[in-house]
């Protein structure tokens, strides 16, 4: 698995780790809340710990998505935008992700930097119009591909399930936006996935929302240390949609072409287009 990365400070990008298991594993380092243990499950908790882990299952299913990662940092009670990541995943033939950081937020923030895999070929930027290509192994770009949208162990683990009908609004299509049910709960930091084994005793304090149709649609994962809070924010769209993920244009592609044999050296090359 990746190395989780730390949370970004602000103007900076996060340590981004490509791309670390739903890259919200990054709050990890800061939600420690006390070690884990709850009672027997009551029967309302079992079935939104259900309908919690069906939702995950739709996601690992789909098609195709967009998954956006919003960091936010709070300092002295002000809460600022520290950069957002944006993940296209595409399982279809060839499998395909697109990866983009900004530096605010994804809607309205700056690009920094972007790596772009197609089969077994990639390509990451270095600047606007400049990219660095390599090939790839298809069976690495699966691997990773499956592992940002992995979250059954994180749902099955979730204690002290709370449900508020209404509590959340998702979009379903066209701008329209729809009050769901907003789930808070608990659960182990080594029960995420990309979790590195330093974090066995951390339980974490999490939120979720799921769509009319049972899609699990927003994922935020809360923390805090000595005053300097941080949340991480995952919306998942565009599911099932064409993403149109696809090359750059080759006159802009530069440099000789590497081989990537494992996850180590895709990092090296995603790193190598980072300019922060």
């Amino acid at each position: 698995m990746f190395e989780t990365p730390p949370m970004p400070k602000k103007g900076t990008a996060p340590g981004i780790r490509l791309p670390a298991a739903l890259v919200s594993v990054a709050a990890l380092a800061l939600a420690a809340v006390g070690c884990g243990g709850g009672g027997p499950d009551s029967g309302a908790e079992a079935a939104a710990r259900k309908k919690l882990e069906a939702g995950a299952a739709k996601i690992q299913q789909a098609r195709s998505l967009r998954i956006s990662m919003q960091f936010e940092l709070e300092e002295d009670g002000r809460a600022e935008e520290g950069g957002c990541l944006s993940l296209a995943v595409d399982t279809g033939k060839p499998e395909r992700f697109d990866l983009s950081y900004f530096d605010l937020n994804c809607a309205g923030g700056s690009e920094g930097h972007e790596v772009i895999a197609v089969g077994n070929r990639a390509w990451a930027s270095s600047e606007p119009g400049r990219w660095t290509a390599a090939k790839i192994a298809p069976d690495l770009l699966h691997e990773l591909n499956s592992e940002q949208t992995d979250m059954s162990k994180l749902f099955a683990a979730a204690e002290h399930i709370e449900a508020a009908p209404g509590g959340a609004a998702v979009e379903e299509g066209d701008g329209r936006f729809v009050n769901v049910t907003r789930y808070s709960f608990e659960a182990p930091a080594a029960a995420f996935p990309g979790s590195s084994g330093d974090v066995e005793d951390l339980t974490v304090e999490l939120e979720a929302a799921l769509d009319r149709h049972g899609y699990l649609r927003e994922l935020v994962v809360h923390g805090d240390e000595d005053g300097n809070g941080a949340t991480v924010t995952d919306k998942y769209d565009d599911i099932d949609e064409d993403l149109e993920i696809a090359p750059p244009d080759p006159a802009d592609v530069r440099g000789p072409v590497t081989t990537i044999h494992s996850r180590d050296e895709l990092e090296a090359l995603f790193g190598s287009s980072a300019s922060y």
